[in-house]
Order: C-alpha cells, then sequence, then structure tokens
C-alpha cells in the first residue's frame, strides 16, 4: 500500500509525506475512538459529543486500515537545506523504518467478498 500525504498550498509551503507498507484492514462494530478524537479538531471539543451521536445513529460498523510502514520519503519543496542557495531540487529525506502501524478509519464500510480478489472501493467518512 502506498500513502501521500501533501500539505502546503504555495511553492514555498509545500511539502509532501510518501510512506509504502503493508496495509491490514480490521472491521470493527460501532465507530472507532481515534475516529472521534481525529474529528475533535475540526469539530471541536463543544460540539464533538452530538457530532459523536449522529455518526453513530448513522454508520453500524467502520473499517479501521492499518499500514505498517517499511519505507517512508518526505520531501519540502520550500525550504532549502542550511547553508544552500535554494533550487529546482527538494529536499529528500528517505529512510527503511520499522515502526507500528498507522491507522485510519472509513465508516460505513464492508468487507469484500472472499471470491472477488479486490476490496472494493470505501467511502472516506
Amino acid at each position: 500500500m502506498a500513502v501521500t500525504i501533501d500539505a502546503g498550498n504555495t511553492s514555498a509551503t509545500a511539502k509532501q509525506l510518501l510512506i509504502r507498507g503493508t496495509a491490514a484492514i480490521e472491521i470493527l462494530d460501532g465507530v472507532a475512538p481515534e475516529y472521534f478524537e481525529a474529528s475533535a479538531k475540526t469539530v471541536g471539543r463543544t460540539g464533538l459529543e452530538e457530532f459523536a451521536a449522529q455518526v453513530r445513529s448513522v454508520f453500524e460498523q467502520q473499517a479501521r486500515i492499518s499500514i505498517t510502514p517499511e519505507w517512508a520519503r518526505f520531501d519540502d519543496f520550500g525550504e532549502p537545506p542550511l547553508g544552500l542557495e535554494r533550487s529546482a531540487r527538494p529536499t529528500i529525506f528517505m529512510h527503511t523504518i520499522s515502526r507500528p502501524p498507522l491507522r485510519g478509519c472509513l465508516s460505513g464500510a464492508e468487507p469484500a467478498s472472499p471470491r472477488s480478489g479486490s476490496t472494493p472501493a470505501l467511502p472516506l467518512a
């Protein structure tokens, strides 16, 4: 599995994290606690209780996707390395890593049919 996370909305602030590793999908009954922890960043702590009640009323299951990273690369397109002039080349850090899995959740997920050989596309919540 490959994951790319982009940040920055100008060439001076552009950054990119690329991760490759092995993914595992676990179907959960109910909503995973980390879904609400992540949602609190945008909903705010005061509105989280109401938001959680709405989410629980809609979704009976979620899929938790865990990625065990095996390789990662970080590109900082906006900041030159110390002591060097700015150029068109990004600063690149590459590292093979051994870490616990990264986790994310998808709501309303259904497991793939074992006969299909593939996992269906799942909408992000």
